[in-house]
C-alpha cells in the first residue's frame, strides 16, 4: 500500500479517541450539529497530527473551509515516491463504532487504494498501518509542512484546493 493512500484516510482517525455515536458529516452544518456525537478531540476544529520520523515526516489538518470540510496534507516518505503538499475538499466523514472512513470530493486525489488499518493509540496520537501520528498544535504543524516542503524544494507550506 502507499503511503499517500495512508494519509488521506488518516484525517479521519481523530475521531478515535473514544467509542463514539454512529456518525457521519458532509459538511460543517452537519459537523455543528453532530460535534457532540464525537469523540472530544474531533469536537473543535482544525485538529492537526503529525510525524517527523526517519522514514516519514507528515502533518494533516483537518479544518473548516467555509461550510466544507477540507484536508491538508505534507507528506515526505523517504523512499516511497509519495512526496507531496495537497490540501482538498472532504465529501463525508463517518464513525461507525471504531471504524472511521473519509471520501474526498469527485477528482480531489487520484489515490484510489483501500482503506488502511486505524487505530487509537491514546488519546493524543494514532495509528496508521505501522506510522504512528502525535496530536498536535498549528504551529508544530505548520513547522513540519514547512520542513515537507523545503524537503521537496518548494515554498512553505501548501496552496489552495489542487
Amino acid at each position: 500500500m502507499r503511503f499517500s493512500s495512508v494519509l488521506f484516510v488518516t484525517a479521519t482517525l481523530v475521531a478515535f479517541q473514544s467509542k463514539a455515536a454512529n456518525v457521519c458529516v458532509n459538511n460543517m452544518a452537519d459537523f455543528e450539529q453532530r460535534k457532540t456525537q464525537m469523540p472530544a478531540m474531533m469536537q473543535k476544529l482544525p485538529v492537526m497530527f503529525t510525524v517527523d520520523s526517519f522514514a516519514v515526516t507528515a502533518g494533516l489538518k483537518i479544518a473548516p473551509a467555509g461550510n466544507k470540510l477540507q484536508l491538508e496534507a505534507n507528506v515526505n516518505a523517504i523512499g516511497s515516491g509519495d512526496d507531496y503538499q495537497q490540501v482538498v475538499y472532504i465529501k463525508e466523514v463517518c464513525i461507525i463504532g471504531d471504524k472511521v472512513t473519509m471520501k474526498l470530493e469527485a477528482g480531489a486525489s487520484k489515490r484510489n487504494e483501500p482503506p488502511p488499518t486505524i487505530s487509537l493509540i491514546d488519546s493524543g496520537s494514532v495509528k496508521i498501518n505501522s506510522i504512528t501520528f502525535k496530536k498536535s498544535t498549528e504551529a508544530q504543524f505548520r513547522s513540519i509542512s514547512n520542513k515537507v516542503s523545503k524537503d521537496l524544494g518548494g515554498s512553505s507550506g501548501s496552496g489552495g484546493v489542487k
